[in-house]
């Protein structure tokens, strides 16, 4: 009788007691978790990968902080592993490169979902004063607006804002647009004449015949505002902008118009796509 009751008692401290936290996979530890990642000043940064302690997680962060002046280059990411082998980036890049951004200070957070058997941040290039790195993480899965959009990395330090053209007297004559590739994302138009009008940018990118012209007409004293929310392409080459009597870009109007057109460099426009490269096949 003794013995069932010490083997009872036992297995009830064993029940009772608090259990370790396993890594992902197994039972969570903790709701939530944050730890220091790094703390280093110029010259002292290790360029490298540093491991992150898992606790079974679904939401992390990695907040990192310049301060004591301003860095040029700020290329650090969150990468997880499930195989402690194979790296892939579960964040954007914080700067791909040393001049989108540059220089750089304050704190910015990268954000990323998911669970992973392993996590590491990986400061890839750095050039600045003091660096501060923390993780964070929660069992809670992020929502689908994720953090506000002004606290994302990829604002303040790989977001570059529209150009904008403007014209107060366009007619046939051609007007330079922009040199290489542009997206435009929005084109503005008043005509002030008494007969219509048509807007010619040339050359855009068209998918059949490689390049062509895009062509808005605008009635007699109307305006018109197109709005392209996911741009369109021009071409490689130097594109132009004219208003004239013709949808040929040919004839000039007796007044000319008044064309606004916002775009943005094509290159600027896909750099936010850097992560994928470091994703293994």
């Amino acid at each position: 009788m003794k013995k069932i009751l010490l083997i009872t008692a036992a297995l009830a401290c064993f029940l009772l007691s608090p259990r370790p936290a396993a890594a992902q996979g197994g039972y969570f530890g903790v709701g939530t978790f944050s730890t220091k990642v790094l703390s280093c000043s110029f010259g002292g940064c290790p360029i490298g990968t540093i491991a992150i302690a898992n606790v079974g997680q679904s939401s992390h962060w990695l907040t990192y902080c310049v301060s004591g002046g301003t860095a040029s280059t700020v290329f650090i990411q969150l990468e997880a592993s499930f195989d402690g082998t194979n790296w892939f980036a579960i964040t954007e890049p914080s700067n791909p490169t040393s001049s989108p951004g540059g220089p750089f200070q304050g704190c910015q957070i990268l954000e990323a979902s998911g669970y992973f058997p392993q996590l590491r941040a990986n400061l890839a290039a750095w050039n600045g004063p003091t660096l501060n790195i923390w993780y964070s993480a929660t069992q809670t899965a992020i929502s689908s607006d994720g953090l506000g959009r002004s606290g994302k990395a990829s604002q303040p330090v790989t977001f570059v804002p529209a150009v904008t053209i403007s014209n107060t007297a366009l007619k046939s004559t051609p007007a330079a647009l922009a040199g290489g590739s542009a997206s435009i994302y929005e084109v503005s138009i008043f005509n002030p004449n008494a007969a219509t009008v048509y807007v010619v940018i040339t050359p855009v990118v068209n998918t059949s015949s490689g390049t062509t012209s895009a062509v808005y007409g605008v009635a007699a004293g109307a305006s018109r505002d197109i709005d392209i929310p996911n741009g369109f392409q021009t071409g490689s080459g130097n594109s132009t902008f004219a208003c004239a009597t013709s949808p040929a870009g040919t004839g000039d109007p007796t007044t000319g118009c008044v064309v606004t057109i916002h775009l943005k460099g094509f290159g600027s426009v896909t750099s936010g796509t850097a992560q994928s490269t470091v994703i293994p096949n």
